[in-house]
């Protein structure tokens, strides 16, 4: 994604990843240099972001469990909050924004990914019809993966992520 040239912007910036997951992002972005906190709720996915980080040799990234809606700043200032694909789930998606953006610095820069309204028309549907179809977790789960995912035998990652394509419990969406 990032020549040599393009990726020396990243030296020694300070980036927050927000919602890291397990730190596909944040290992990418210290990789190249920068100085990287990711936050994310779920022990589970920080354990795999600090193993990726481990494996790869990255010394120049923490992982940290935090709640986006109890979030302090704690005197940290970033260059960069990096927040794609979280926001949206939270109840209160402004107040997350709120306290993430008291961690930019003053010339900082916040990279926001959101749910549309209308380029998710298609999910939606098939979260209907599965929840039309299916009682519980578990069932629906087992009923996406035969109508989207072939049916093949899911994995733990195509189970988790077919959760989080149809089942997850809070989507707020938006448009311009």
């Amino acid at each position: 994604l990032l020549g040599e040239k393009e990726s020396q912007f990243l030296k020694n910036r300070k980036i927050l990843d927000a919602g890291c997951g397990t730190g596909e992002k944040s290992c990418f972005l210290a990789y190249y240099g920068a100085n990287v906190i990711g936050i994310d709720l779920s022990l589970s996915s920080l354990k795999k972001a600090k193993n990726l980080a481990k494996n790869y040799r990255i010394k120049n990234v923490t992982f940290v469990r935090e709640d986006l809606m109890q979030f302090e700043v704690k005197k940290r200032k970033f260059d960069y909050v990096v927040c794609t694909g979280v926001l949206h789930h939270l109840s209160n998606p402004y107040k997350g924004f709120v306290n993430l953006s008291k961690t930019i610095k003053k010339d900082g820069y916040i990279i926001l990914g959101l749910y549309n309204y209308y380029s998710s028309l298609g999910i939606r549907f098939k979260r209907k019809l599965i929840s039309l179809l299916g009682n519980d977790k578990e069932q629906k789960i087992k009923i996406a993966n035969f109508l989207f995912n072939k049916n093949k035998t899911p994995s733990n990652k195509d189970r988790i992520w077919i959760a989080d394509q149809y089942i997850h419990p809070n989507e707020i969406y938006f448009s311009f």
